[in-house]
């Protein structure tokens, strides 16, 4: 039996046998902040794939309708916004456990902790518990990670392949908080603690406390070492207050570490009136405040010489300028749904640009489009006008402007906006004496103004000439491959040179390529061969080759690629070789010569850290307690918590170069929380002493 029909096998059973259990209780997340209609995305879209309405895994059922999003860091620094919070998810159920289907978005850090949810009971309790990545939940997109995780109470519960995609898959986790059954259950917040990964909740299931029996409540944690918050005031120029305001930004952690915050807006409590979460420790914050008719403020903030920000920020923002216009194709018409972003240009101290998005509206039938975001003063605009069928246009403006898009025009609402022609990418291919190859496939990989990657190939004529007429994009890139030859990759920025690629393609030379133990400080001399190291050549995220070394650690490549999209001054003439190794050691990437004829690729081994408590006063083993080691001063690079088994915990994994100093905390019932610095050994475990609570 197929692994997916064994899985679908498996469910199918336990629907006969759950499906209607009358101890159960669905938590609907439907009307919560951040929450979107899993019926909502399109087919093409993998969160499409999550298996909808009543589902039962494990023997419990799960109303699988809405998906509430957590940000993560990852996604808020490339665009994607989640809620930092989501309040007030109503229970009024007397529960004894929480039953949680999710998954993470982007692979995250082991024992990382993610979310938060803070559970609020009728007698003025409450329960934190939180959701950790590697102990709970993995990443939805599975791309070769292995499927456990180490907290008992939680477990893959589904996978499926992922669509349009060879050998990958698609899971979701099932996880169980055991809960105070002595209290009705009246709410639940959840809190992104800004982990790497974002967090999606998918459903919530309570099991009901009569006639079940309790348990011992999962431990409530403090998130207060993850996160903080302060709350925005956003106010028009008399006081009053603007409703719908939002808040973004990036925090700056001691060392100058960017943590990119979510969505963070009033609809959980009053008209402009913005609660800001932020990670702990940080010692400034930048923030963007907008609403839809005024222009954006950027109150920087930070924190006093002892650590901490103001609890109270009052933000006044100015009414914006109406301005407008119409975009129109090559030949002068209307493009309906082309996307005007304006933006406020300015550098930073070294020169870089700097982009302040105002608004972003997309064109009516008409190709019309309106802001009301923008200074009165219209200084140090550009405009950048995005569709899917045309090449982005971009022009800067100051002044009184000129032609069509002047300043009388743009208050008008009559500046047009025009898409060029699209271009023409063309070449001819070689060899090595200089003579044309006819029939080579050309590949052509572009992303469109939405952001989708189109394909397109070609085969050169009987002079080695090819083309691509039509492109829209302003950067592509150009795969040459054939059997006969060693691939090329070649990026071509047409805003810069539309000149006719001329391109030579050579057999190449072999390249052997060796994966060993690299030394350490006690053992300077070169380790054994790694065996079964999968290898892998990417150019922009293309796998050009990829193949597993021998039991020697070794392997050929006939014809390695000779050109690389991605080389830059430092690494010209290189190519991107990853090594990933099945387990025990640090998987590596690097830069290698395709014509040196061997490479060696050394890589280092982890180390478990390990830790045992005992009573101070009879030095028996404590069995119970908790471990969290993080690393200063930022504190935001975190292993655990992480429970003990057997006497015994796991405080991370170390190799030689990724040691640094860390604060150990460790957390036992009855017992005084033991918290230093100190810098982890290589293979060591660690006894502490714990001292009872007087």
């Amino acid at each position: 039996m197929k692994p997916s029909l064994a899985l679908l096998a498996i469910f199918l059973s336990a629907a006969l046998h759950a499906a209607d259990k009358p101890n159960f209780v669905p938590v609907p997340l439907d009307q919560i902040s951040g929450a979107k209609a899993l019926a909502s995305y399109p087919a093409s879209d993998a969160w499409a794939s999550v298996p909808q309405g009543r589902q039962v895994f494990d023997q419990v059922p799960f109303d699988v309708l809405s998906k509430v999003q957590l940000a993560g860091n990852t996604d808020s620094r490339d665009g994607r916004l989640y809620v930092a919070r989501s309040l007030g998810l109503p229970v009024s159920q007397r529960l004894v456990r929480l039953h949680l289907l999710h998954a993470a978005n982007i692979p995250g850090n082991p024992g990382q902790p993610l979310v938060a949810l803070r559970l609020h009971y009728a007698d003025g309790g409450t329960q934190t518990l939180f959701i950790t990545y590697g102990v709970h939940v993995k990443n939805y997109y599975e791309d070769k990670e292995p499927d456990a995780v180490t907290d008992a109470a939680s477990k893959m519960v589904w996978k499926a392949p992922r669509p349009r995609k060879a050998n990958a898959f698609l899971r979701l986790y099932q996880t169980a908080f055991t809960l105070r059954a002595d209290a009705v259950l009246e709410s639940i917040d959840a809190y992104s603690l800004f982990g790497k990964s974002s967090l999606g909740i998918f459903a919530m299931t309570g099991e009901l406390a009569d006639g079940a029996t309790p348990g011992t409540p999962t431990p409530s944690g403090d998130d207060t070492r993850y996160r903080d918050e302060l709350t925005a005031k956003v106010v028009q120029a008399d006081g009053a207050p603007i409703p719908d305001a939002k808040v973004r930004g990036v925090a700056l952690s001691g060392t100058n570490a960017p943590i990119t915050l979510g969505q963070m807006d009033d609809t959980a409590t009053e008209a402009g009136l913005v609660p800001v979460d932020f990670p702990a420790h940080a010692r400034e914050l930048r923030l963007l405040v907008t609403a839809r008719g005024f222009v954006p403020a950027e109150p920087v903030l930070t924190a006093a010489p002892g650590g901490g920000f103001n609890r109270h920020l009052t933000v006044q923002l100015e009414r914006g300028t109406r301005i407008g216009g119409i975009v129109t194709d090559p030949d002068g018409g209307p493009v309906e749904k082309a996307r005007v972003g304006v933006f406020r240009v300015t550098r930073d101290a070294a020169g870089r640009l700097e982009l302040l998005r105002y608004a972003e509206p997309s064109t009516d039938k008409r190709g019309r489009w309106a802001v009301y975001e923008t200074p009165e003063s219209l200084e140090n605009l550009r405009f950048q006008v995005t569709h899917p069928d045309y090449r982005e246009v971009a022009v800067d403006f100051s002044g009184d402007g000129t032609g069509t898009l002047t300043r009388k025009l743009l208050l008008a609402s009559k500046a047009e906006l025009k898409f060029q022609p699209p271009s023409t990418i063309a070449g001819t291919i070689r060899d090595v004496a200089g003579k044309p190859l006819a029939d080579i496939r050309v590949t052509l990989i572009r992303t469109n103004a939405a952001k989708v990657e189109v394909t397109g190939q070609t085969r050169t004529d009987a002079q080695g000439r090819f083309g691509f007429p039509g492109v829209e994009s302003s950067r592509v890139r150009i795969h040459v491959n054939d059997p006969r030859f060693a691939p090329t990759a070649h990026l071509v920025d047409l805003d810069q040179s539309s000149a006719p690629l001329d391109i030579t393609l050579t057999t190449g030379k072999p390249l052997k390529l060796r994966v060993i133990e690299a030394p350490t400080r006690l053992n300077r001399a070169d380790g054994p061969p790694i065996p079964d190291v999968a290898f892998v050549a990417l150019d922009s995220g293309y796998v050009f080759w990829k193949t597993n070394a021998d039991a020697q650690g070794e392997l050929i490549w006939e014809k390695p690629l000779q050109h690389s999209a991605d080389a830059t001054n430092g690494v010209e003439g290189k190519i991107l070789i990853r090594a990933a190794p099945r387990g025990g050691y640090r998987a590596r990437a690097v830069w290698i010569d395709p014509n040196a004829g061997e490479a060696v690729i050394k890589l280092e081994k982890w180390h478990p850290w390990k830790i045992r408590a005992i009573d101070a006063e009879t030095k028996e083993p404590i069995m119970n307690f908790t471990t969290l080691n993080s690393r200063p001063p930022t504190f935001a690079d975190k292993f655990g918590p992480s429970r003990a088994m057997n006497g015994e915990a796991l405080g991370g994994y170390f190799a030689e170069t990724f040691i640094h100093e860390r604060v150990l905390t460790i957390e036992a019932e009855g017992y005084e929380t033991l918290r230093f610095p100190l810098m982890p050994e290589l293979g060591a475990t660690n006894t502490y002493e714990l001292k009872r609570k007087k």
